[in-house]
């Protein structure tokens, strides 16, 4: 079954998304393995939310491969954290690459809303 591009975006973007929590994960627990600055009752809260947050999304990335229609609201509120993450740094920075970095984020995150809306689904769990 060939897809349109614009029923691609929502799942690969949820890849993406549950790849870089993953990486972000690994490098919290190496930068904290390797400096030696950590505390248990910081460290592993922190990487149990991790977690919980990567299984969530790689649910979500299934469930919108799936074209399965509960995966639609959690990929929008991510991507709604998103804009609000790329406004911060917009208004927050005075560089010019923080300000650009937070426009292309909000880009992303709109066209990924867009695309998810856009998305047919199926009511099948």
């Amino acid at each position: 079954m060939k897809r349109p591009l614009i029923q691609l975006i929502p799942p690969v973007m949820a890849a993406a998304e549950t790849l870089l929590l993953l990486v972000i994960a690994a490098i919290t627990l190496i930068g904290s393995l390797v400096t030696g600055e950590f505390e248990t009752r910081v460290l592993l809260p922190e990487l149990l939310l991790y977690l919980i947050f990567i299984l969530g999304m790689a649910a979500v990335t299934r469930g919108l491969w799936r074209l399965l229609s509960w995966a639609k609201a959690p990929m929008i509120a991510v991507q709604l954290i998103a804009i609000g993450i790329s406004y911060e740094d917009f208004w927050g920075s005075s560089e010019l690459v923080w300000k650009l970095f937070g426009v292309t984020l909000a880009l992303i995150a709109a066209a990924a809303i867009f695309s998810t809306i856009k998305l047919p689904t199926t009511s099948k769990n």
